[in-house]
């Protein structure tokens, strides 16, 4: 097989040493020299803040990868990886491996000393934080949330797709914009700050925003819309059950003593699944009824206590009896499951 050549980040090409980005989750790039054609590749990536992040192995002939998590910005350090197979067979032998491989390394370094925006503001519209602002300059081509340092992905509100960098356009209104963070995990204090890119320029500097905020109840929300809906107690608090499975191997040594010490090995760890029971007013039901019977590997994000998860759901089961609500619609009580999922989208 062709040498893979070392990813180029962020348009730096220089293989031999570590580059320097202004960007926390900068687009990883590859190319392979010619001998076969790609046809599966992976991705890794690996933060100084303990951030990971993988792509799993793809079948097909892309050759760049941006990850949905990243480092701090700036002063952050990341390392990517990529592994890349090609429709060439091959015997993988001792330094002959059947698949080649490259890191590159990359530390985040601001240039500009533009402000990004010039007011920031917070609100807690239960159970996400809304950031409202203004920037006097006007509309910036792109723009990112930064969480305690970290970028953290915005929803399009428009096409409902989700970015690093977001166009800016859809989410301002002359000077003023708004954003929505889908992904904070309450009950811990955090800081924001909104950075823009104007001509491939991150901005730096600007205001911040500082809250700690906490939701009394359990949420399932839709990131792509800003739909939400609460699920109630049935004449007590939800029902939230989790848990998690593991494959083990447990081994029992012989070695001529009476007592034995058996040797448990993890061979594998599930995300975390379970189950939801309670109640949603009425109107609520239809739009859990709409999810479910819609693609089933579509993410949502379940919110309750500190929790903050990407998800999916499924096996939905409504019991098409109305409960009366506390001054306000009538209620439905229902069951479905959920499984945590790795990536934000």
């Amino acid at each position: 097989m062709g040498a893979v050549h070392l990813p180029a980040i962020a348009g730096h090409h220089d293989p031999q040493s570590p580059v320097n980005t202004d960007d926390g989750t900068p687009t990883l790039q590859w190319s392979v020299a010619p001998a076969g054609v790609q046809d599966a590749w992976n991705a890794t990536f690996s933060g100084d803040n303990g951030n990971t992040d993988h792509s799993n192995w793809q079948d097909n002939a892309d050759t760049d990868w941006t990850t949905s998590k990243g480092v701090k910005v700036p002063g952050g350090v990341g390392t990517y990886t990529v592994q890349v197979s090609d429709n060439v067979v091959r015997v993988e032998a001792t330094n002959a491996p059947s698949i080649a491989s490259a890191t590159r390394q990359f530390t985040v370094a601001l240039t500009s000393g533009g402000t990004a925006v010039d007011t920031l503001n917070g609100a807690f519209e239960d159970p996400v934080i809304e950031l409202t602002g203004t920037r006097a300059a006007g509309i910036p081509d792109q723009i990112g949330l930064f969480r305690d340092n970290v970028q953290v992905p915005l929803w399009d509100p428009v096409d409902g797709i989700a970015y690093m960098w977001a166009p800016a356009v859809n989410f301002f209104s002359g000077q003023n914009f708004t954003l929505r963070d889908y992904t904070v995990d309450l009950r811990h204090q955090h800081t924001w700050k909104i950075r823009t890119k104007v001509g491939g320029v991150t901005g730096n500097g600007g205001p911040t925003f500082t809250g700690q905020f906490h939701t009394d109840g359990v949420w399932l929300v839709d990131p792509r819309t800003g739909k939400q809906i609460q699920i109630f107690g049935d004449n007590a608090v939800p029902t939230v059950e989790q848990a998690t499975d593991e494959g083990s191997i447990l081994h029992t040594p012989v070695h001529g003593n009476l007592i034995v010490e058996p040797i448990r090995r993890r061979l594998m760890r599930t995300t975390r699944y379970g189950t939801v029971t309670g109640k949603v007013d009425e109107g609520d039901e239809d739009i859990l009824d709409s999810w479910v019977m819609g693609d089933s590997g579509l993410k949502y994000r379940l919110i309750f206590g500190k929790i903050n998860w990407s998800v999916i759901i499924g096996n939905y089961s409504p019991s098409d009896v109305f409960y009366p609500g506390n001054l306000g619609p009538d209620r439905v009580l229902v069951v479905f499951n959920w499984w945590e999922r790795l990536a934000d989208y």
